[in-house]
């Protein structure tokens, strides 16, 4: 026992020894040679939940004991970003599929979206770089699936912050072969009985959002409709950070005092309000920063032209997670109701 102890804290101690310098570490993935088929065109990696330790602005390890031992020498980038993009990359070099982190750069929606939960992604003093956890794979016309992973390799624990993000570059690379193999693959699709389909049933999802139970209304702007004549109603893609996205989750949004304008030939969300996300730390958002959203252009040329007409204006009206989970805001069309028009409103109420 006395012998186990004196070698972790020998681990430690070169581990703390080797944290003077750099100051921060960024992580080089190995470029993937091999090709994967996968069965999807396009895939989106929604959301990478990392544990607590994991997230972390500083590089630590793990003695055998569950102690967190952190060192002083920090990652270049906020892990959760890091990974997410890794992922992405590496699987676009794996499947040659069009493949993206969320914030979905692309107008037409992904075909499939991919959830990662680590439960471990952890290096040890024992020389071993673990990564556990779940998948989850969203298709809104196809078979979803979910499964777990449990990787682990082997690096130099006397290394120092510089052995620990070479070895977490491995094991994300690995975990991206693994999912384009496991959780991606092309898999023949159930045959459906005889006289009968699923149109029917596919309309009727298609045709009601909210009787989605992945329908989440995040923040709505109750005086929309009071305060303005709607005329038309747009769908816009946000353009979030990792933080913003996760605070969205958990409830924390206001748009009551924002407003959406076209400026420069891009369509923006002005003075909305995400809460910080706490576990961000060093990587976290702006609270009222200005937020890009998504139109084709058709939309955006339609929106332009309607506020030049007198009195017209843009309004946000809610702003929700929609079936595939990803996150949109509603804009109106609007012109800016009188006193009197207020009044009968309210005396119909």
């Amino acid at each position: 026992m006395t012998l186990i102890k004196s070698t972790v804290a020998a681990t430690a101690l070169a581990f703390l020894s080797a944290c003077g310098t750099p100051d921060s570490i960024a992580v080089k993935t190995p470029v993937l040679e091999q090709q994967q088929s996968i069965r999807y065109a396009s895939v989106e990696v929604k959301d990478v939940s990392l544990p607590s330790y994991a997230s972390a602005d500083e590089i630590s390890q793990q003695s055998p004991d569950g102690t967190i031992i952190a060192s002083k020498v920090l990652w270049a980038d906020s892990p959760d970003r890091a990974i997410s993009l890794e992922l992405g990359r590496n699987l676009a070099q794996l499947t040659r599929a069009r493949v993206a982190s969320e914030p979905w750069p692309f107008e037409q929606e992904a075909a499939a979206t991919l959830d990662v939960r680590f439960v471990d992604l952890v290096a040890g003093t024992d020389g071993v770089f673990r990564a556990t956890g779940q998948y989850f794979v969203g298709v809104f016309e196809g078979r979803e699936r979910s499964g777990q992973f449990d990787l682990s390799l082997a690096y130099d624990p006397n290394g120092g912050p510089a052995a620990i993000a070479a070895a977490r570059g491995a094991i994300i690379s690995e975990l991206s072969t693994f999912l384009a193999r496991d959780a991606l693959r092309y898999r023949a699709p159930l045959r459906a009985a005889r006289g009968h389909t699923t149109s029917g049933r596919m309309a009727q999802v298609k045709s009601s959002s909210k009787s989605d139970p992945n329908y989440k209304v995040i923040a709505e702007n109750r005086r929309a409709r009071f305060d303005y004549a709607i005329e038309d109603d747009v769908e816009c893609g946000i353009m979030l950070e990792g933080s913003e996205v996760k605070s969205l989750r958990m409830g924390g949004s206001n748009i009551a005092e924002s407003y959406a304008a076209v400026e420069d030939g891009e369509l923006w969300l002005v003075n909305s309000y995400i809460a910080p996300y706490k576990q961000a730390k060093t990587f976290g958002h702006e609270e009222r920063r200005r937020r890009k959203l998504l139109v084709s252009r058709k939309q955006l040329a339609d929106m332009w032209n309607a506020t030049q007409r007198k009195g017209m204006t843009l309004v946000p009206m809610v702003m929700y997670f929609n079936h595939r989970g990803m996150a949109k805001i509603k804009i109106g069309i609007a012109k800016g109701k009188k006193l009197h028009d207020k009044r009968e409103d309210s005396a119909k109420r």
